[in-house]
């Protein structure tokens, strides 16, 4: 492929600093909104001191006892200065075709075929720092990757050797030392950390992240210094633009104080769809002004190829390009040699989704975004599967299904490794809870039963005639949680816990339909916005249900842990969300 223009090249000399600058500016503090920024060495010692010393524990062979060794850091984590040759770590992000972070489709699979098809580095998902602290590193000898799986037996993140020092983790994070714990936890799997600080959704920016960041440069420079000053690999972050255009050259320039190797730069504001233009002069004086690397992003409506990726890169005159939607429409768009056909890229995602175990919800959704615009029977197959040998049915791929999943088996078997469910809390018995729960309401509603509904304004003796809603088994999220009375004796309900959430956070009260099983139990369905959850075990009153259901809602929007012990005799039940009177 033909070299791309960017201040990375060695000619591009305007991007970076000249020799003789570099000690002048090691000296200058910025001076953003009136406010001189502390130095990283003050800031180490005043804000978070344990980014100076840490402990370490070791075994003394000679008396048998414990020492501990104090380690100081790096002198470069104290004041990092930039130079007139770009680093090693820039260079990483120099003339780059990159696979940007996306929701639930940057997983594994998508990751490893993007590889393949040409993209030099990957992102993964945004995760957020409460959910992936909260996971344990796993060796797994039957995919050889290296999954964090959380206690559920939830795999968050997977990866694998074929990525190595090519993948991204994108964290999405409001608090430094959550960051950094998230950092340290990953250094060793992964090639960078990236702070998402562009998502303009509402769950992001009411926890104080993504494009929420942008309004408080103060907090993100100190997130960005202590992970500079606390992990090897290079640090970046990821931004939308503000409304006025100094305002984002003056938080670039912040940010770049802090040491990181590269900005991510999406061309529209917070509040700007994707079908809008991008503010391209911006993006081209933006870029300019700083002297690390800057990668466009926002440009997937004019990019249908390698070529037009290429050519839009150098009309933002940035490092390298990210690539998003044009990606998820079809990922050979990295390919030199053209595009493919979607059903072809969806059959070699496919493949490697069973090759990587990959969950069945995570991979019905990938799959109908890269059959988006296929005119064949096979969306409509794919929208119909319930499981993941209906998906291979819908795929033409049944052998390979059969063949894939019983070598994995029996690998899982021999090696007595259990595999863990991947991806987003639902699997196929997951499914199946979905199916019958969904079953048992058509039923209820058929039989016109009583059925009772309460919202978190009303009480529990609320009965009506028909439920108020009925949703299939696709719309149903199950969660395996359990509610017992004895644990929230003397503390509120989960039903006054999600109450009080959805108030903080201004969203649609939660309202719950309770149902009947054949066995005398009950199961009760939250419909909170427009998703509905569900609780895996049944329940032995009306009552329960409903606060099993909460709960449900609450460790689904990861508000909540619910955690069984051995046999799942007992459950152990922790609010997670520290604005929720989190001591209970």
């Amino acid at each position: 492929s033909q070299p791309m223009q960017s201040q990375c090249s060695q000619g591009s000399a305007p991007k970076l600093l000249q020799e003789g600058e570099a000690k002048e500016r090691k000296d200058t503090q910025l001076d953003h909104n009136e406010t001189t920024l502390k130095t990283q060495e003050q800031f180490q010692s005043e804000k978070y001191p344990f980014l100076l010393i840490e402990t370490q524990i070791s075994t003394d062979t000679e008396e048998g006892k414990l020492s501990t060794t104090t380690i100081e850091p790096t002198n470069d984590c104290v004041s990092p200065t930039l130079t007139s040759t770009p680093s090693k770590a820039a260079m990483q992000y120099c003339n780059k075709l990159i696979l940007a972070p996306m929701v639930r489709m940057g997983t594994l699979p998508t990751r490893l075929l993007a590889l393949r098809y040409g993209a030099d580095l990957v992102y993964g998902e945004e995760i957020v720092d409460y959910k992936i602290l909260r996971a344990s590193r796993v060796e797994n000898p039957v995919l050889n990757t290296v999954d964090f799986v959380l206690p559920n037996g939830i795999v968050v993140f997977r990866t694998c050797e074929e990525e190595r020092g090519k993948v991204i983790f994108q964290i999405g994070t409001a608090d430094p030392v959550r960051a950094v714990q998230v950092a340290k936890m990953l250094e060793n799997d992964v090639a960078g950390i990236d702070v998402n600080m562009g998502c303009p959704k509402k769950f992001s920016i009411k926890g104080g992240m993504g494009a929420a960041l942008l309004k408080q440069p103060t907090l993100a420079h100190e997130i960005m210094t202590a992970l500079v000053c606390s992990v090897s690999i290079p640090i970046t972050c990821k931004m939308r633009l503000l409304p006025k255009r100094e305002d984002t050259i003056s938080f670039m320039k912040l940010m770049e104080s802090a040491g990181i190797t590269a900005i991510g730069l999406h061309g529209r504001l917070k509040e700007q769809r994707s079908r809008e233009p991008v503010h391209l002069d911006t993006m081209i004086e933006a870029s300019s002004q700083v002297k690390i690397p800057v990668i466009a992003n926002g440009g997937s409506v004019e990019i249908k190829s390698r070529s037009d990726a290429i050519s839009w890169l150098e009309k933002t005159e940035c490092s390298s390009l990210m690539i998003a939607r044009a990606a998820q429409w079809n990922l050979s768009v990295f390919r030199e040699a053209g595009i493919l056909p979607q059903e072809q890229v969806a059959k070699e995602y496919f493949r490697i989704a069973l090759l990587y175990d990959n969950s069945l919800t995570n991979t019905k959704y990938c799959l109908q975004h890269l059959l988006n615009k296929c005119q064949t029977g096979i969306v409509q197959r794919v929208h119909q599967s319930q499981t993941m040998h209906d998906l291979a049915i819908a795929m033409e791929m049944e052998n390979e299904f059969e063949t894939i999943v019983t070598e994995l088996e029996t690998l899982a078997k021999r090696l007595h490794f259990k595999l863990a469910r991947s991806a987003d809390q639902t699997d196929e018995m997951l499914i199946e809870d979905a199916t019958e729960i969904a079953a048992s309401f058509v039923s209820q509603k058929s039989m016109n039963d009583n059925v009772e509904t309460a919202d978190a304004s009303c009480n529990s003796e609320n009965i009506c005639k028909r439920p108020k809603f009925s949703p299939t088994a696709a719309d149903i999220e199950v969660i395996d949680v359990r509610y017992s009375r004895r644990q929230f004796k003397n503390k509120r309900t989960p039903r006054e816990y999600l109450s009080e959430y959805s108030e903080k956070y201004r969203l649609p009260e939660p309202h719950y339909e309770v149902t009947t099983t054949l066995e005398k139990k009950f199961i009760a369905i939250c419909k909170f916005g427009d998703c509905y959850y569900a609780h895996k075990e049944k329940a032995n009153s009306k009552k329960e249900a409903m606060q099993a259901s909460a709960m449900a809602v609450l460790v689904a929007r990861g508000a909540m842990e619910c955690n069984f012990g051995p046999n799942r005799k007992d459950v152990f039940v922790r609010v997670l969300d520290s604005t929720l009177n989190g001591k209970s």
